[in-house]
């Protein structure tokens, strides 16, 4: 995975993979992404402005790659990455399923293996209260 930085503060690095070549074909691919806020998605502007500094960090460490290029393909993908606030009073528990937890780590605002970790921390400790109305259970904290 490759990330390039550019020298506006406006833009966020540019992220590229190369994937690797097939045997006997001169040809290279490569996958690049670029992130643009939800609010400048549907802004034809801000997608073009985006698209030029990602081509131009890509040129800029990787002079050739653009040269000779077969085929391009864009994908504009909103809100591709993102938190949904479903409106939980207490994380994780959904008003009209009490015996259901929720365990979605986008639901805790952290990053993937972090919040994947919380997301099971709230999901045992739920499970364990739900228990301990019953019989004593300790809970993970």
């Amino acid at each position: 995975m490759h990330f390039l930085y550019g020298s506006k503060d406006e833009f966020d690095p540019t992220l590229g993979l190369f994937f690797p070549q097939e045997k006997g074909t001169p040809q290279q691919s490569s996958l690049w992404m670029g992130l643009l806020s939800s609010d400048l998605a549907e802004d034809s502007e801000a997608i073009a402005n985006l698209l030029r500094e990602m081509k131009k960090q890509i040129k800029r460490i990787y002079p050739n790659l653009l040269e000779e290029i077969i085929a391009e393909k864009l994908v504009i993908s909103e809100f591709s990455h993102g938190i949904v606030d479903l409106g939980l009073k207490e994380a994780g528990i959904l008003p009209e399923q009490k015996a259901l937890f929720l365990a979605d780590p986008a639901q805790t605002g952290r990053l993937p293996l972090s919040g994947a970790i919380e997301a099971a921390r709230l999901a045992v400790n739920w499970a364990l209260n739900s228990l301990s109305e019953s019989i004593s259970a300790p809970t993970f904290g």
